[in-house]
């Protein structure tokens, strides 16, 4: 069911939700990136670390999927992607593949930070994640559905995290 977010029409309601996520996040963002192997990409996001002792900014693939479990993440290509992901000629074109779910709270990828790797998730990087998402879904409307059918997930569904949470900014589309 399509779907339109800033006057770009989308496939998915979902994808469109992360769009209009991405851009309250100033994360950047573009749509269907190229292929990686015989993985397409929904989105490739940029966001900015923050971190001193890091690269100014990280680079995801994503795919988004109508994910409610943690457990689904693990089975999607995009997981296996763990390591800098390079083109047909070389060139690193991502950080990691990405698989994020029907809100932040499903989200995760493997990160090269610092001198080491590990698992993350929209959660650890965006303090205000659930407010965002909420805002997000208000910013998208499928236009064949009637406005009081028309709901989102609230912010009850996001799973509770209580880990550090990094902030960032820095908004461009391409």
């Amino acid at each position: 069911m399509v779907c339109t977010y800033d006057g770009i029409t989308f496939k998915t309601e979902l994808l469109a939700r992360w769009a209009a996520f991405f851009d309250i996040a100033e994360w950047e963002w573009r749509l269907y990136p190229h292929s990686v192997g015989n993985w397409q990409p929904d989105y490739r996001v940029n966001f900015e670390c923050g971190d001193r002792l890091c690269k100014s900014s990280h680079t995801l693939f994503v795919a988004v999927l109508p994910i409610y479990t943690p457990e689904r993440l693990e089975h999607h290509p995009a997981i296996d992607f763990t390591q800098t992901i390079k083109d047909e000629q070389g060139q690193p074109v991502a950080d990691a593949g990405a698989v994020f779910g029907v809100n932040p709270g499903y989200t995760k990828w493997m990160l090269e930070h610092n001198n080491g790797k590990a698992w993350t998730s929209v959660p650890l990087w965006i303090p205000d994640h659930a407010q965002m998402w909420a805002e997000a879904c208000a910013h998208v409307r499928n236009e064949n559905v009637p406005l009081q059918a028309y709901s989102c997930l609230s912010t009850s569904d996001l799973p509770l995290r209580d880990s550090p949470v990094r902030v960032l900014s820095g908004r461009q589309r391409n």
